[in-house]
């Protein structure tokens, strides 16, 4: 977004003030970075974070029905890895509620309760999407015991490029036993 658009839509003197060519004690990227994320609180942020967790849901769906009808076939990294992309977005799913977090993230559910837990994380993705402000800061400890903080908007990113990235390792494992990967791209599902 340019200076100006960005100016007119925040009303903001700093930003007035870095368009005109005032000092400011941080650099004009920086804090026009910053006030990027004030967008992050908008309808189109939540639209955008709306559609990547449908689309994710979507192809965990598919993937899970996959996976069973060939389960003779597919391999048990395979079944393992689309275990652990729904039971990690649960893991994620209790740290933005603050509650405590499943133990394991390696476990092997039977597809209709994945499937069924699936459904669930996106019910709790989208609640979240609605309901909290993006640029909060969660404090949470990992899976190793380590303090952590991310905001709410890296939390939900991270949560669908980590499905997105195992996804493709799936169907990697899928194509090498013969089995007809799916089309899991973003743009293909919109089509």
């Amino acid at each position: 977004m340019k200076c100006e658009a960005l100016s007119e839509a925040l009303s903001d003197t700093k930003i007035k003030k870095l368009k005109q060519g005032a000092k400011s004690s941080v650099t004009p990227y920086y804090d026009l970075r910053n006030y990027f994320f004030i967008f992050t609180k908008t309808i189109p942020m939540k639209i955008f974070f709306k559609e990547m967790f449908e689309y994710s849901n979507h192809f965990n769906q598919k993937m899970i029905e996959v996976l069973d009808a060939h389960r003779d076939k597919a391999t048990e990294k395979a079944i393992k890895l689309q275990n652990h992309i729904i039971l990690a977005h649960e893991v994620w799913n209790s740290r933005l509620a603050n509650k405590k977090t499943p133990a394991s993230v390696w476990e092997i559910m039977p597809p209709p309760e994945l499937k069924k837990l699936d459904i669930e994380n996106f019910a709790t993705s989208l609640a979240v999407i609605d309901a909290r402000d993006f640029t909060e800061m969660i404090n949470y400890k990992n899976l190793k015991g380590e303090a952590r903080s991310n905001s709410v908007r890296d939390i939900l990113f991270h949560v669908v490029n980590h499905s997105t990235y195992h996804r493709a390792q799936i169907n990697s494992e899928l194509k090498q036993r013969g089995i007809e990967p799916l089309i899991t791209d973003y743009i293909a599902y919109k089509w």
